[in-house]
Order: C-alpha cells, then sequence, then structure tokens
C-alpha cells in the first residue's frame, strides 16, 4: 500500500525529498548512537542514487498508467543511471578511504560533548541531504509525469544533450583520475604528509572537485531543455558549496596552516601555489 502510494505521487520533489532525507536521517541516527562517522560519506552518496531510482521509478510507474504501450523517453532512465554511476564511484572510493583511517578529522568536531544533544550532528547530516537534493533537482524534475516535451528546437537545444554527456563523463574521468593519482601518491613511503603535485594535480590544485563541478554541469545541460529553468540551482549549487565553501576553501586553509614557518615543504608549496591553477587543470608556461 506505501509503495503504490508513492509510485502513484505526482510530485516528484516530494518522492526525492522523503527518500533523501530518509536515508540522511537513518545515517544520523547510526552516527549518533555508534559515535563513528564511517557511514557518512558511504550514505550521503547513496541517498542520491536512492532518490534519483525512487523518482524515475514514480516516472516508470504513471507513465505506464497514462501511456499503456507507448515507449518511454530513454533520457530520464539515462539520467538515473548516470548518478548511479558517479554515487557507486564516489561513495566505494570514500568509505575505502575512511575505513583505511582511525577517525575523520574533518568530522569530528560534529559530535557531541557528554551531556549534550547531538544538534550540529544533526545540523551536519541536514546539510548533507541539502545537498543532495538541490543537485539532483535537474534529474527529479525529468522524471516528473506528464513528460516535458523539449524547450527550444534551434542548434543550442538539440547540441544540449551530446555535450552535457561529454561535460559529464569527461568530469566523472577527471575526479576518479584526481582521486587515484593522489591516494597512490599518499600511498608511497614519505609522501603521507606531502602535497600531490603528480600527474593531473600538476595541473590543478584541486581537479577533483574541478570534475565534480564539471560533471553536474553535464547532468543539468543534458536535462535542461526538459526541466524548469530553476533548476539551474542544481550545478549553481554544487559549485558555490565545493568554490567557496566546503571544498576548496577548507583544502586551501588546511595546507597554509600546515606548510608554514620551517616545515620543510613550504618553500615548495609556495611554488606550486603560485604557478598552480586552483580548479581548472591548466598548462604550465
Amino acid at each position: 500500500m506505501l509503495l503504490s502510494r508513492l509510485l502513484a505521487c505526482k510530485n516528484p520533489l516530494l518522492i526525492s525529498a522523503g527518500a533523501i532525507w530518509g536515508a540522511n536521517t537513518l545515517g544520523f541516527a547510526v552516527t549518533a548512537l555508534t559515535h563513528t562517522h564511517k557511514i557518512t560519506d558511504i550514505t550521503g552518496t547513496g541517498a542520491f542514487v536512492v532518490s534519483a531510482w525512487a523518482t524515475y521509478g514514480a516516472y516508470h510507474y504513471q507513465h505506464n498508467l497514462l501511456s499503456p504501450g507507448k515507449s518511454m523517453p530513454l533520457r530520464p532512465l539515462l539520467l538515473a543511471v548516470a548518478v548511479s554511476f558517479w554515487g557507486a564511484r564516489l561513495g566505494s572510493f570514500l568509505f575505502s578511504r575512511i575505513m583505511q583511517s582511525p577517525t575523520d578529522s574533518r568530522l569530528s568536531k560534529f559530535f557531541p560533548k557528554p551531556g549534550e544533544l547531538p544538534i550540529q550532528l544533526a545540523g551536519f547530516w541536514n546539510l548533507q541531504a541539502c545537498w543532495a537534493f538541490f543537485s539532483l533537482l535537474p534529474i527529479t524534475m525529468a522524471h516528473k509525469m506528464p513528460a516535458a516535451k523539449a524547450v527550444g528546437s534551434g542548434a543550442l537545444a538539440r547540441a544540449a544533450g551530446p555535450l552535457g554527456w561529454t561535460l559529464f563523463v569527461c568530469g566523472l574521468a577527471c575526479e576518479a583520475l584526481a582521486d587515484h593519482q593522489k591516494s597512490n601518491f599518499k600511498a608511497r613511503p614519505g609522501n603521507a604528509e606531502a602535497f600531490c603535485n603528480e600527474g593531473i594535480w600538476n595541473y590543478s590544485r584541486h581537479p577533483n572537485y574541478f570534475g565534480e563541478v564539471a560533471l553536474w554541469w553535464g547532468i543539468w545541460m543534458v536535462a535542461a531543455p526538459y526541466v524548469p529553468k530553476w533548476c539551474a540551482v542544481s550545478p549553481l549549487w554544487v559549485t558555490l558549496l565545493l568554490v567557496g565553501v566546503s571544498g576548496i576553501p577548507i583544502m586551501e586553509n588546511k595546507y597554509n596552516d600546515k606548510f608554514v614557518g620551517d616545515h620543510p615543504l613550504t618553500a615548495a608549496y609556495a611554488q606550486y601555489k603560485a604557478s598552480t591553477s586552483i580548479l581548472v587543470p591548466l598548462p604550465k608556461f
């Protein structure tokens, strides 16, 4: 009964919100009880995948009710598959990384002290849910019935799909490559406390964030002709978070505080920082 009512819901935003906040509420409860952040990243990325398939499931169900026997558009399915690839890749990488670390220094501050309510911890999980909900807007609205017809018929509208998929694939590859190269660099003896400047990191100080930003702009481009204009909030939200709030500023401050004074890598990091693009991979001249 509950499943049928969920599938019959005609507002994909409600379905997405329920899936995302449901997953993150469960994650919050487990984290608060166990006092560990081991499941944080995999729950956060998993919520994206759960939401994408929940909204697609409702879309599929309603399409069969309203248009029995009529073939379904492929784009909504491909968008769900795309976010699943992204979530599986990033979630498994982050989960593997945290399982090799005793704690997550980024998140330990959110745990309550003895006698305190887990208000900060709840706030963190709510922010993580917002990250998923707003990022997924193009996919969520692409799963709305009745299916919207493409807006515009010009060359730009026709090119949005191929250009968007190209940007998504390139962004996903860039992020995966950056994570792989940095992990290998850190695993080598003597590099655990060093900064990575090899491979793609020689051309960008944060190529993983560049890949993340690029792939969400790609997702939006794919969905843009079929969803409301306000869905552009998605890539703008991701860009704002990573460039201005939780991504680059945190890492830049961390390294600025680390490689100072008489640290043996202070001069090398200063030169690297001065000669290397902060986000977009660019050649050095």
